[in-house]
């Protein structure tokens, strides 16, 4: 788990993740998520698709240029490492 944990939660919030995907991914209850991050809403639970995609890729493309490796980013989602390398190839 990140040293700071909430941090990534209200990132992965902001970018429409479900409450129920961030504890999993965490290992933690969807409680103790939506306890850390609600205060700093409102969160848009109607985030389309391609918006949800798009900000991920962003979020990609930022890690990227701070130097994270596509398999450690494509470790952290879940993802197979073709799916960042393309998503982020042009940027």
């Amino acid at each position: 788990m990140a040293t700071y944990p909430a941090l990534e939660w209200l990132q992965r919030r902001t970018d429409g993740e479900s409450i129920a995907s961030i504890a999993a991914r965490a290992g933690v209850t969807p409680a103790t998520i939506r306890q850390a991050t609600d205060p700093y809403g409102p969160w848009h639970h109607n985030a389309g698709r391609a918006e949800r995609l798009e900000a991920r890729r962003r979020r990609w493309i930022a890690l990227r240029r701070d130097g994270v490796g596509v398999v450690d980013i494509a470790r952290r989602d879940n993802v197979a490492h073709q799916t960042v390398s393309k998503a982020t190839r042009h940027a």
